[in-house]
């Protein structure tokens, strides 16, 4: 399916912004989405025509302020929301994990004192301040109208990595308790995981860099 070229949209993109807006925002949207659009990476079925390769980035701006990527447009801002969501769940999953080895005792001594837990700790603040700038910087560029196809690269790879390794350590750090349903932390990892899947994850972002590098 080829994006419009006069700034309209096509019945399926009619389609997939009623769900945003009608069916509680993101997954409203995705449960209307055609099989070729399940996720958020950017399949190449979605893409304009081959011509566009060879515009230079000015020209693709002024594209994008013209309307002419309308839908491409959606689609950045609907990314950078769900890597502003995904930050959100590893930030809540983080300080589940604080509160959690700040009073769970072992050997006598909190689970938060022992160097081995600080240090994955750290990892995962790096982890989420990453995912917060990156977020931040593409949804600055968007919402002045700047080009920022890598910044939102950039932000899903880190949505997608990030995301991903944080969860893991607060999996680790919580032990058995982190899969227990009364337990809250199985719910953040189940929804990272989906956010993750649907950003396109990790690699597809640094294969997409690498391709604009590249060209």
């Amino acid at each position: 399916m080829n994006l419009p070229t006069d700034g309209g949209f096509t019945e399926e993109q009619k389609q997939y912004l009623d769900g945003f807006v009608r069916g509680g925002g993101l997954a409203g949207s995705l449960n209307v989405l055609p099989t070729w659009q399940r996720t958020l990476g950017l399949p190449e079925q979605s893409r304009p025509p081959a011509e566009e390769k060879n515009l230079t980035a000015e020209e693709k701006a002024k594209r994008k302020l013209n309307g002419l990527d309308t839908w491409d447009l959606v689609l950045d801002h609907a990314r950078v929301g769900l890597c502003a969501l995904q930050l959100g769940i590893a930030e809540h999953a983080l300080r589940l994990t604080a509160e959690y080895s700040s009073g769970r005792e072992q050997f006598g001594r909190p689970l938060g004192s022992f160097q081995a837990v600080q240090q994955r700790a750290a990892d995962a603040y790096v982890d989420v301040e990453a995912m917060r700038w990156t977020m931040w910087r593409a949804a600055w560029l968007l919402s002045e109208g700047l080009p920022a196809t890598d910044e939102v690269l950039e932000a899903k790879y880190f949505a997608s990595e990030g995301g991903h390794r944080v969860l893991a350590a607060a999996q680790h750090l919580h032990g058995g308790i982190g899969v227990d349903m009364t337990y809250p932390l199985h719910r953040y990892t189940f929804l990272a995981k989906q956010a993750e899947l649907t950003l396109g994850g990790a690699t597809e972002q640094l294969a997409k860099l690498g391709d604009r590098m590249a060209t």
